[in-house]
């Protein structure tokens, strides 16, 4: 218990008083455990005291969503009767011991995953009030999608068209001097990470606003708890665990990743070289981004895809209008096509495909990847 307050647990809510002493002495951090163990215990007449008073200690946080979830608690509960209310709660069965510690951690709600699943579950999820830890690995928050995925891959393709008008520039009305319009891939990869890092950062700053406790660590799950393993081993439990583990780039039989000429979609995301030919295995969205981009940057493209039309998933009307696409912009694609085996020479990475006739052939890009998989 901290020094400097004396309770009697047998009047009042004890945990309401320790947690309005804590918010006195500007210790909001550790108020909040108090508060919110004062309303588990709260009797119906002093029970709107704890929820202004953990009001008072998220406001002071900056977690203006979590507050004002807690007034409108505090509002509802003054306004009502003893009926209304519910039966009395009894005070907590065990007396406050000097030195007694909060659950720090226990949580209502725990996310594993913070991408573009988890982090808008775990922001909403604290807006109404709950205490919410998210368990993310990583350095950044975002996932796939604002880390490797759709963002990064948004920026390779600003630039791609970028350089197709500059290469254009006579027919734009544009004066761009004597040279050609080259590509440097250092600048588009800066450009593309500090879009990347606003948007992450931007994240972060949502978690901490709405009181959200982000763990790097690996997760274990079990039944109402969650075993976390980073700097140090601990034990979370949770009323409610949300699984958004998002997806992960996988390979498949034959095709061995080396992550330097056979390659997924994380280590393309950030080549700072034009390779002279590539090979995409799939034509899904990353695929066929991947495909657009490089051609425009001057690369041979050659897309492989297994089902019988480009983007598959999609309706058949738009995968043939974007194999029309491809052919005028001169991308080689083969579908309806199974790649065997794939490796690497000294000087280029090969391929080798077969077609539904049965024949088999040879590939040789100089660089080669795999889609990014749904994880299981």
């Amino acid at each position: 218990m901290p020094e400097g307050i004396e309770v009697d647990p047998e009047f009042g809510n004890p945990y309401n008083d320790i947690g309005a002493y804590l918010i006195e002495q500007g210790k909001h951090d550790e108020a909040i455990p108090w508060l919110e163990r004062a309303l588990r215990a709260a009797r119906y007449e002093s029970y709107h005291f704890p929820w202004f008073n953990l009001g008072r200690a998220y406001a002071a946080k900056d977690c203006y969503g979590r507050a004002l979830e807690c007034f409108r608690s505090h509002s509802r509960s003054s306004r009502s009767t003893p009926g209304e209310r519910g039966p009395a709660r009894r005070a907590p069965e065990d007396p406050l011991t000097p030195g007694e510690p909060p659950v720090a951690n226990a949580f209502d709600v725990i996310i594993i995953g913070a991408g573009t699943g988890g982090y808008p579950a775990a922001i909403r999820a604290a807006q109404l009030g709950l205490k919410v830890a998210v368990v993310e690995r990583q350095k950044t928050l975002g996932g796939t999608c604002l880390n490797w995925g759709c963002i990064p891959t948004k920026a390779l393709l600003e630039h791609a068209h970028a350089l197709k008008i500059a290469q254009a520039s006579k027919e734009w009305g544009l004066i761009l001097g004597d040279q050609p319009a080259r590509i440097d891939m250092n600048q588009v990869q800066s450009r593309k990470d500090k879009i990347v890092t606003v948007l992450t950062r931007g994240v972060e700053f949502l978690f901490k606003k709405n009181g959200i406790t982000w763990i790097r660590a690996v997760p274990a799950c079990g039944p109402g708890t969650v075993e976390v393993t980073g700097d140090e081993t601990q034990t979370l439990s949770a009323k409610e665990i949300v699984v958004a583990t998002g997806s992960y780039a996988r390979s498949v039989p034959g095709v061995e990743i080396d992550r330097t000429r056979i390659i997924t979609s994380d280590e393309a995301i950030g080549m700072r070289t034009v390779p002279s030919s590539i090979a995409v295995l799939g034509s899904g969205p990353i695929g066929v981004e991947f495909a657009t981009a490089f051609k425009r940057f001057g690369s041979d493209v050659t897309v492989i895809e297994l089902l019988p039309h480009l983007v598959p998933l999609e309706d058949e009307t738009i995968s043939l209008e974007l194999e029309k696409s491809f052919k005028k912009q001169g991308i080689a694609f083969h579908t309806s096509t199974t790649v065997t085996t794939a490796g690497r020479s000294r000087t280029a990475s090969r391929s080798t495909r077969r077609w539904p006739t049965g024949r088999t052939g040879p590939s040789r890009p100089s660089t080669s990847w795999w889609r990014r998989a749904a994880a299981p």
